[in-house]
């Protein structure tokens, strides 16, 4: 149920994003632009995160598969550490593969908002491509946004465990401003991410130039030949 919830609010947020980050010359107010953005781009959003979802799911799988059967025999060796290596090195494999996928799924929405695209599969393919041909700036985007949220989640769950039980008004309250904040932080953090990627789309792959329409003119016919009229001279009808 969370993940659902998740995959549906994230379309409709992603799409209110864009909406108002390509508006912003439009004087109406920034509610109006991200739910008009939200609503416009949430079907083909969703669509976008279940092909992302399926592509995830299946590569993972796959990969961690593979990863499995090579560090097999350090998990079968005497060495002590050697299995505890073995599932780093799998769980590392799998972020920054799902990571690619998950990245694609930025790409694609950026792009399919940029062109107004109905074809979600292409769209998402497409932004696959773009990550593999751009893999070093795209995670390098990612990553400080990534670390900064790791680090709010860390501190927050800190606090967590070693704060007392909320057991006054003022405990409470101090609670739920932290918990505010920590969402806020999120917020924060999401937005200036895609902000981000959709500035450096832009400048890797700008949108192509509208070709202006030229008038069509008729060729003009040369004037017909008159004769000429010499003083004293009888032109004949």
């Amino acid at each position: 149920a969370v993940a659902v919830v998740a995959v549906i609010s994230s379309a409709f947020a992603f799409g209110g994003m864009l909406e108002v980050f390509n508006s912003e010359g439009d004087r109406r107010s920034f509610m109006h632009r991200f739910f008009r953005g939200g609503g416009h781009f949430f079907w083909r959003f969703f669509r976008l995160a279940l092909v992302a979802g399926v592509c995830l799911v299946l590569v993972t799988g796959a990969v961690s598969g593979i990863v499995t059967a090579v560090t097999s025999p350090l998990s079968e060796s005497e060495w002590e550490p050697a299995g505890y290596l073995a599932g780093l090195a799998n769980i590392a494999v799998i972020v920054v593969v799902a990571a690619l996928f998950l990245l694609a799924l930025d790409y694609a929405r950026i792009r399919a908002a940029r062109d107004d695209t109905r074809s979600m599969l292409k769209a998402y393919f497409s932004g696959l491509g773009f990550v593999l041909r751009r893999l070093v700036p795209a995670y390098g985007i990612a990553i400080p946004f990534v670390g900064a949220l790791a680090v709010l989640a860390v501190l927050y769950v800190a606090y967590e465990t070693n704060a007392p039980a909320a057991g006054t008004w003022g405990s409470i309250a101090l609670l739920v401003l932290i918990q505010q904040a920590v969402v806020i932080g999120r917020v924060f953090l999401r937005v200036g991410l895609v902000g981000a990627e959709r500035h450096f789309h832009i400048d890797a792959l700008p949108a192509p130039e509208p070709v202006a329409a030229t008038a069509m003119t008729a060729p003009e016919s040369p004037a017909p030949d008159m004769p000429i009229s010499l003083e004293g001279d009888h032109i004949p009808a």
